[in-house]
């Protein structure tokens, strides 16, 4: 996708139409960047698109984080707990066989 926007540039073409027919960058990015193409800002465009999809991202980071917490600390229990078991029932048992 980048090859082919190259080679329009060189042709003195608009990059944006080979990105968009990729498929490789979202549509709402391509619509936020045309925009940006068509007003000539494209710098403010591109930082509006990094900024929309780092609010996704760290969205999603703390909803993974929220998430996964609970899990971790009922795992680590799980294995606390196999760990107390497997000393104390050795013991149990060498108590019951006196």
């Amino acid at each position: 996708a980048l090859a082919a926007s190259l080679e329009e540039v060189r042709q003195g073409g608009n990059f944006l139409k080979p990105l968009a027919n990729s498929g490789a960058i979202p549509p709402m990015a391509m619509a936020v960047l045309s925009a940006g193409n068509e007003a000539g800002n494209m710098p403010e465009a591109f930082k509006n698109v990094a900024s929309t999809y780092e609010q996704e991202l760290q969205s999603l980071t703390e909803r993974l984080t929220t998430t996964l917490g609970p899990a971790v600390i009922i795992v680590t229990g799980g294995g606390v707990a196999f760990m107390l078991a497997s000393v104390l029932l050795p013991i149990f048992d060498v108590y019951q066989n006196i």
